[in-house]
């Protein structure tokens, strides 16, 4: 909250004030359900802690506090960081939420931890928080031990500064020193009387000041952050189209990239594919320089085996000329010895005809003979002749 005039609450309508009741316990329900312990944590809230307070009450929950308390130099330094807040303006916002924040929790149950010493020594900080509201819960804090170091390095304090170092209004930083060190002061002793007889003093004056330049100084800021507003949207239209228009030629220059790479990617392959193909076609050079040598040999081979060919074919056919006129010779021998042969055979064929013809003849002159009655009658006497015959030998 930029304002860092005081917040009164019974500005709003009771309407309105119902309705933000509402929301802020919807939020609640959403965020914590029926969590038995929760921590809320939120810096605006200090500047109407009754709101809440009031709020958790009417839900049943028991409401512990706990304000950490920060340099103001360390505020204004991340707030310059942040939002490019000057010194004055960032000490103002401290100076209300802290003075905010300590006047309406009073009477409340309530702890005061330093920021600055939570950082370098958390289980040293969170002492009084155990001793005035118990553990609330806390279950193996020893096992966790190693998560909130980290969460609470004191390299993760980004901004940290002196008073000294503000670049304020004298008494403006009076205010500050004085409320930072006797909000301090109640880290110790939560009732010092002095400490809050200091505080009640700056808030008052500090309220007073508002009252008189308060409405000037913040209609003149609001005017001022409408420009800055006007200026920032056409900042933020000017970015967007740059960032459109970067967008646009990042998309581009991917689009090239994937181009380039697929090329490159492509070239690899042609390259690849060129070396295999030189190696291959000097295997092939070197093959057909083989083959060729190899077919010239086969050819002076060839030349040679066809001399040596015709060589034997001539002898060959002279040999075979020679051969066939000895077996011609010899054919004309064998035929006329078969004409003879033959001429013999047709020879015996005509006597053997004849003698076939006379051993018919005679043959026909036994029967003739054998049929006669001389013949038959003469047979036992020629069995009688036959029986005495002496045996022939036989060799």
């Amino acid at each position: 909250m930029d304002d860092w005039r005081e917040l009164n609450l019974a500005n709003l309508t009771r309407q309105r004030l119902k309705e933000f009741r509402t929301a802020a316990a919807g939020i609640l329900e959403q965020e914590y359900g029926d969590a038995q312990f929760f921590v809320l944590k939120e810096p605006r809230i200090s500047r109407f802690v009754t709101f809440y307070t009031d709020l958790l009450n009417s839900l049943g929950i028991d409401t512990k506090i706990v304000i950490s308390t920060r340099s103001p130099a360390s505020v204004a330094a991340s707030l310059e960081a942040r939002d490019g807040a000057t010194d004055g303006f960032a000490t103002l916002i401290w100076l209300r939420h802290a003075l905010s924040s300590e006047f309406l929790t009073r009477g409340s149950e309530r702890v005061f931890v330093s920021y600055e010493k939570l950082i370098e020594d958390w289980s040293s900080a969170i002492v009084p928080i155990v001793q005035n509201f118990g553990n609330c819960g806390w279950k193996n804090v020893d096992k966790a031990e190693p998560d909130i170091d980290a969460f609470l390095a004191l390299s993760l304090q980004h901004h940290k500064a002196d008073l000294d170092q503000l670049d304020i209004d004298p008494g403006l930083a009076d205010w500050a020193q004085k409320a930072y060190h006797a909000l301090s002061s109640l880290e110790d002793k939560p009732e010092d009387n002095e400490a809050l007889t200091t505080l009640d003093r700056i808030r008052s004056e500090l309220d007073e000041t508002s009252q008189r330049v308060g409405s000037a100084f913040v209609g003149e800021l609001s005017a001022r952050y409408m420009e800055i507003a006007g200026v920032r949207l056409e900042l933020e239209k000017s970015i967007a189209l740059r960032d459109s228009r970067i967008s646009k030629i990042q998309n581009e220059l991917s689009d090239l990239s994937k181009d380039l790479a697929d090329a490159r990617d492509l070239t690899s392959r042609l390259e690849s594919e060129l070396a295999r193909s030189t190696i291959e076609i000097d295997r092939s050079k070197r093959e057909l320089a083989e083959t060729q040598k190899q077919a010239r040999d086969a050819h002076k081979a060839v030349v040679l085996e066809a001399g040596r060919a015709k060589r034997v074919f001539r002898d060959t056919q002279r040999e075979f000329q020679l051969i066939r006129r000895q077996l011609e010779e010899k054919l004309s021998v064998k035929e006329m010895s078969v004409a003879h042969l033959k001429y013999q055979k047709s020879e015996l064929d005509a006597e053997l005809v004849r003698i076939r013809n006379t051993e018919n003849d005679l043959r026909e002159v036994v029967y003739e003979m054998q049929r006669s009655t001389s013949w038959r009658i003469t047979h036992p006497m020629r069995v009688i002749v036959s029986a005495l015959r002496p045996a022939k030998r036989t060799k």
